[in-house]
């Protein structure tokens, strides 16, 4: 739609490469739900920190039982 949306999208796609190869290198690996949030959701931060800090705990909880 413009060149900033446009900017931002080259910069995610090129994101994703390099977190999908590192990933492999991971033994766990945490993915909250994001759908719906943008990387520029900066007034839902805390709401984005929630998700990951309950997923964090949830998977946590799956490894010591």
């Amino acid at each position: 739609r413009n060149i900033f949306n446009i900017l931002l999208r080259s910069f995610l796609i090129a994101v994703r490469s390099n977190v999908d190869k590192r990933k492999e290198l991971c033994q766990v690996v945490i993915e909250p739900e994001l759908q719906g949030y943008s990387v520029i959701d900066i007034l839902k931060a805390e709401e984005i920190y929630r998700l990951g800090y309950t997923k964090t705990l949830q998977v946590m909880r799956s490894y010591v039982q």
